[in-house]
């Protein structure tokens, strides 16, 4: 994970095929975050402590996006 002026970035491996199946479908839209808040501005959340991360259909934060990246493997170069 990491944050910049965007927000939070996350990049994560889906290693169960039937959620990559959705995910590459549009079931699965966006992640789905869960935590502690600590610090606002606004209605900004400026720092918080991460407990949950989840791949969801309807993400609560409309503007949550997935970029999509398949890696070959050295086998797969073999």
């Amino acid at each position: 994970a990491n944050i910049d002026e965007k927000g939070l970035y996350i990049i994560a491996k889906i290693i169960d095929d039937s959620a990559w199946e959705k995910v590459k479908s549009g079931v699965y839209k966006g992640f789905s975050i869960g935590g502690k808040k600590i610090a606002k501005v606004g209605d900004t959340i400026t720092k918080m402590q991460l407990s949950e991360i989840s791949l969801a259909d309807r993400p609560s934060n409309p503007q949550t996006l997935f970029d999509l990246f398949k890696v070959e493997s050295s086998q797969d170069q073999e």
